[in-house]
């Protein structure tokens, strides 16, 4: 779509078309911030460390992330069904999904972050499958003897 644009200098359309394609990302990065904010809260409320593997995965995530609005943007740029359809400069709907995809899946991240913590769950659970471990050892041995 984009590249008929670029055949029929029509700069305004693709200069709209990078601008939505920007804001997508902003807005992706911005989903990611906020669900980094939660987490690092969520970790000091619960007395734990903040790791750097988890800032780390923050960043991949980010990087995940874009990397799919490109290949959307680059299917929205070539696709000419979309141009012939509706005509409307900026109309990028395969990024708008990608963007729709991540940001909801960032919202969700938060709305685990803001019930009581995946790590403090996870650490829980551990200590609890460990009991459960020591009893059954302690029953095997009894039924040994």
């Amino acid at each position: 779509m984009i590249y008929y644009y670029f055949l029929d200098g029509d700069w305004l359309s693709v200069m709209t078309s990078f601008g939505i394609l920007t804001s997508f990302g902003a807005a992706i990065m911005i989903a990611c911030a906020i669900d980094l904010g939660y987490g690092i809260k969520n970790s000091k409320k619960a007395g734990l460390y903040t790791h750097s593997n988890g800032l780390k995965m923050t960043i991949r995530k980010i990087i995940e992330y874009l990397s799919l609005l490109l290949l959307g943007f680059l299917f929205d740029a070539v696709n000419p069904l979309f141009y012939h359809v509706w005509k409307l400069p900026g109309l990028l709907p395969a990024s708008a999904v990608v963007t729709g995809f991540a940001i909801f899946t960032e919202y969700v991240s938060v709305k685990e972050h803001l019930s009581e913590g995946r790590r403090a769950k996870f650490k829980a659970s551990s200590e609890e499958a460990g009991m459960i471990l020591e009893i059954l050892k302690e029953l095997k041995d009894e039924i040994r003897k």
